[in-house]
């Protein structure tokens, strides 16, 4: 009977006690502070809910964030927890430097909470129809509000992207198209590692550092 959420997102552990995940989700400080992370927030293999385990945020150690704009990206510190970062009990991903860990007609898997619902994974029909120099890719996938900030991973469970919004269809004058009062959806848009390890290769100062024991 705690307050209620005014938000959700979902995000993915790059270090043993740093999470990434959308500046729309976090966009600074302040939201981090008063927002926690739940881990093992899923289903069992028989469909039962597990108990989540929720963990503080301490956006004051580490808070480094580039905006919708740019590469709508956030990264945060977790706070220790049992004397244990949560990265040691359920597992990070490595944010790897070098581009082309996946390719055009590839498929890709999403790990995501759609509309905040418990954990799943897209599997089938999800495959990269684009990639942009800009640092962006896109990919056919189910997602819905709740789902920014989703891990996108290539076959072999590198991380490729951080989902952050869906690619809404346009007339011939750039107005989203609809259909029964709901936009028509092309594709999915995720920001690619590659940009967002060159984003923290490119930090000032001693944030460089910081920023240099993230990435592999």
């Amino acid at each position: 009977d705690g307050p209620a959420a005014l938000g959700r997102g979902t995000g993915v552990l790059v270090a043993p006690d740093v999470l990434m995940t959308n500046h729309h989700v976090l966009p600074d400080a302040e939201h981090a502070r008063v927002s926690l992370v739940e881990f093992g927030y899923e289903l069992d293999v028989l469909g039962n809910e597990l108990p989540a385990d929720a963990w503080e945020l301490v956006p004051d150690d580490l808070f480094l964030t580039s905006p919708w704009a740019e590469l709508d990206t956030t990264l945060v510190r977790v706070a220790r927890k049992h004397g244990k970062a949560p990265g040691e009990v359920y597992g990070q991903a490595q944010l790897k430097r070098e581009p082309g860990k996946v390719a055009v007609g590839e498929p890709v898997c999403l790990v995501q909470h759609p509309d905040g619902r418990r954990k799943e994974v897209v599997l089938f029909q999800s495959a990269v129809t684009e990639l942009f120099q800009e640092g962006f890719l896109h990919y056919t996938s189910d997602t819905l509000e709740g789902s920014s900030g989703s891990p996108v991973f290539n076959v072999t469970w590198d991380l490729v992207a951080l989902h952050h919004r869906g690619v809404v269809e346009k007339d011939a004058l750039g107005r989203p198209v609809s259909q029964d009062g709901r936009y028509l959806y092309l594709a999915n848009e995720g920001i690619r590692v590659s940009a967002i390890a060159a984003w923290l290769d490119a930090l000032p100062g001693p944030q460089r550092s910081t920023a240099a024991a993230l990435l592999a």
